[in-house]
């Protein structure tokens, strides 16, 4: 299916904004992470020329997407340091849900080491500070350090990438948080092993992550931050390697808490009931997301979003036309020598 971009329009208000690159600013590999093998497109874009900028594929083995054409790391690392959520002026507001939640689970009998990839400006973390656990944060953004530095006197935190940060660290951590961290990553595997591997016995990770049909399909195809969308199937072989007990699981959002040990978990049966995603899914998924009763008449595609943004609307409009309905990949083709990405 061929769909050309005609207009994009990112309010002010919007922490969402569309930056045009060019081919010298991706790199591409098509294998999956965990499978080695090769991975079929599903998304494709194109500038005016039919040149290539992000891709979006799925591995047809475990149903693991990721962008196999994707913005070069060297690109990335300059935005999050720099960039990253830049236009957001939030004021500081203590979130104790994973505290909370993890409170059902176990009780702070001790004095925790707790570590949040991602960290943000610390806001997740205040509620095992105030309850006097030992509080870590890695943050690849220099302005959110600085916020969280500024909000938690206490916080050992480093402006850096969850890997390298991991690799080099010498504590075996209590609990982990990844909150809504993984899908920015370029191997998640790779990741969740190290986590592992920096866990006490019986130490906990929750995770929360963003699902592929979390939003509309332009979103999915030109997302420059979004690289990895996992499932529970395709991450069955890392929990039962490492001995996790699933605590919890909702599919949507994806949240998963797993606690580690030393012992084969009961409840390993339970994982093979969740099936992989397949390419039907995806077809499911652009049917629903492209062809919607406003669309179905005819080949214009007009999206017009009015978002709540820091209490302020944020107006969005896109305008495309369907030139083509052909199977799979989906490409989207802008009418420009240069890549659309959505940054925020």
């Amino acid at each position: 299916m061929n769909i050309l971009i005609k207009n994009m329009f990112f309010g002010e208000n919007d922490h969402t904004y569309c930056e045009l690159t060019t081919k010298n600013d991706y790199e591409q590999n098509k294998i999956c992470c965990k499978c080695k093998i090769l991975m079929r497109d599903i998304i494709v874009v194109k500038n005016i020329n039919f040149d290539n900028g992000l891709s979006l594929s799925l591995c047809e083995k475990c149903g693991y997407i990721k962008q196999t054409r994707s913005l070069s790391d060297v690109y990335l690392k300059k935005h999050f340091l720099k960039k990253w959520l830049s236009k957001v002026k939030r004021l500081f507001i203590e979130d104790n849900s994973v505290y909370l939640e993890l409170e059902k689970y176990f009780i702070y009998y001790k004095k925790m080491k707790v570590l949040d990839i991602g960290c943000g400006n610390g806001d997740k973390l205040l509620s095992f500070y105030n309850n006097n656990h030992d509080v870590y944060g890695v943050e690849p953004s220099i302005n959110r350090v600085k916020e969280a530095l500024f909000r938690i006197k206490d916080l050992k935190i480093e402006n850096n990438f969850a890997e390298p940060y991991l690799i080099k660290n010498e504590v075996k951590f209590d609990i982990v948080i990844i909150y809504n961290v993984l899908q920015f990553v370029k191997d998640p595997f790779f990741l969740l092993e190290l986590i592992s591997k920096n866990l006490t016995d019986g130490g906990v990770v929750y995770i929360r992550a963003q699902k592929y049909s979390y939003s509309n399909f332009y979103y999915l195809a030109l997302s420059g931050l979004i690289r990895s969308y996992l499932s529970l199937h395709c991450m069955k072989e890392f929990i039962l390697r490492n001995n996790f007990e699933i605590l919890k699981f909702v599919d949507d959002p994806f949240t998963l808490i797993l606690r580690k040990s030393e012992k084969k978990s009961k409840n390993y049966k339970n994982i093979n009931k969740f099936r992989k995603i397949s390419i039907n899914d995806i077809k499911i998924y652009f049917e629903k997301t492209i062809f919607t009763p406003e669309n179905m008449s005819s080949r214009k595609i007009l999206i017009e979003e009015n978002r709540k943004i820091d209490n302020q609307l944020a107006k969005r409009e896109i305008e495309m036309y369907i030139l083509s309905k052909k199977e799979l990949p989906l490409a989207l083709i802008f009418e420009n020598d240069k890549f659309p990405v959505l940054l925020k």
